[in-house]
């Protein structure tokens, strides 16, 4: 018999729940963030300072999806990953115009 005071097997605290949700939700920002900073075209030819802050968003990104990935179930691990993705193109992006 379960009574109130006993948690229920397999669940999350709700500060848990809410450090996967709003890192998921922060990774996924910066992520779009990453990918509109590797895609700007800007009239200067300067890409280097907006590739850094591409870059810069990325690791973010990474570095929220990390905790989701650690702490999260198989649906917000895979929604995780899928949203990692993109990193690849922001990283391939820097290095070909970048120039650094």
């Amino acid at each position: 018999m379960i009574t109130k005071d006993q948690p229920l097997r397999g669940a999350r605290s709700t500060a848990s729940s809410r450090i996967i949700f709003y890192s998921y939700v922060l990774g996924v920002a910066s992520m779009l963030a990453a990918l509109y900073c590797s895609t700007v075209t800007i009239a200067g030819n300067d890409y280097q300072s907006v590739l850094r802050w591409g870059i810069g968003f990325a690791a973010l990104s990474c570095g929220c999806f990390g905790v989701v990935v650690v702490r999260g179930s198989w649906s917000w691990r895979l929604a995780a990953i899928i949203w990692s993705m993109p990193l690849v193109y922001v990283v391939s992006e820097t290095s070909r115009r970048g120039g650094f």
